[in-house]
């Protein structure tokens, strides 16, 4: 992987560290020619978002929240590399303690099942919302697919499978959808000493382009769409990626609780317009400096710019 590419990938690591939940990060970034920078920026991000714990509550903290969650709701299930959908039963309190309760559907069949807290945590998972806001549509068993050796060597671990069983919504990237599609699922990328092939996919798992209930870590949204109906019911992701200046002029203001890319291509006819968006945002909010570019070697043409503000 050439060097320029590189950078990009560590620019995304430095702004996916953990922040202070009250501040906002934004970063903009100003590129000779966009190509392949979102991709790049948004792998360093979930290789580095990949080493917080998926599951950070204790026990009891976990056990509250799914109390919470009404009988019917969609789960998956996980059996050895195999994944089915079912539905949540609630939970029964039993001498060796809480067994989570739930059907499962393998064919035709029902099955009752229960588990132990801790097995429930590792092999059971809640399901939420599709993206427009309907019900996920039960789809039957099918085999968790992923890129094992590919994804051991970008995340450096082994756990590979648990990154490709669970979903986590780190980033959202704004932007041309067949640009996007060519760029993070149909392109063969290699990587590492051993030159380990795969594709961005393999570390986005973009929900766009996975199928419906796959476990997702990013996804992608279409800038030239009309309708605001595209953020109803949408979860907050960390970060939102503005792919060119359209996105970042159209899609802003609905993305004010997450931390921004901005994204800007010099050849864009609406660059300048962007280009003073984002240093009015800087007057106007800033509430202190965020100099990541200290720390990274961008090629030469790129010029940065990173600040931080408060969340709404």
């Amino acid at each position: 992987m050439p060097s320029w590419a590189i950078s990009f990938i560590s620019l995304g690591s430095a702004i996916a560290a953990p922040q202070d939940p009250h501040y906002r990060f934004i970063t903009g970034l100003a590129v000779p020619i966009r190509a392949y920078a979102a991709a790049l920026i948004a792998t360093g991000y979930i290789i580095e978002r990949a080493k917080i714990p998926y599951d950070s509550l204790d026990d009891t903290e976990y056990l509250d929240n799914l109390k919470t969650i009404e009988s019917g709701r969609p789960v998956i299930y996980r059996s050895g590399e195999d994944c089915y959908h079912g539905e949540f039963i609630g939970i029964e309190q039993k001498e060796d303690g809480p067994s989570i309760n739930f059907i499962w559907k393998r064919g035709r069949q029902r099955c009752k099942c229960g588990l132990p807290l801790q097995e429930a945590r590792k092999r059971l998972q809640i399901v939420g919302g599709s993206s427009n806001g309907s019900p996920e549509k039960t789809v039957g068993e099918h085999r968790i697919v992923h890129n094992k050796e590919f994804l051991k060597t970008m995340l450096g671990t082994n756990n590979s499978y648990e990154f490709a069983m669970r979903s986590r919504l780190e980033c959202v990237i704004i932007g041309c959808v067949n640009t996007l599609r060519h760029e993070i699922k149909d392109t063969e990328i290699s990587f590492g000493s051993g030159h380990v092939e795969g594709t961005f996919q393999d570390v986005l798992r973009a929900r766009k382009f996975m199928a419906e209930g796959s476990a997702y870590r990013s996804n992608i949204m279409p800038a030239d769409r009309e309708h605001t109906s595209l953020t109803a019911n949408q979860d907050r992701p960390y970060m939102v990626i503005f792919d060119g200046a359209i996105s970042f002029l159209k899609w802003r203001d609905y993305w004010l609780q997450s931390n921004w890319l901005v994204l800007l291509d010099k050849t864009e006819s609406c660059f300048q317009d962007a280009v003073d968006q984002l240093n009015n945002e800087y007057v106007e909010r800033r509430i202190g400096d965020t100099p990541i570019e200290n720390t990274l070697e961008l090629p030469q043409g790129i010029d940065i710019l990173s600040f931080q503000e408060g969340a709404e």
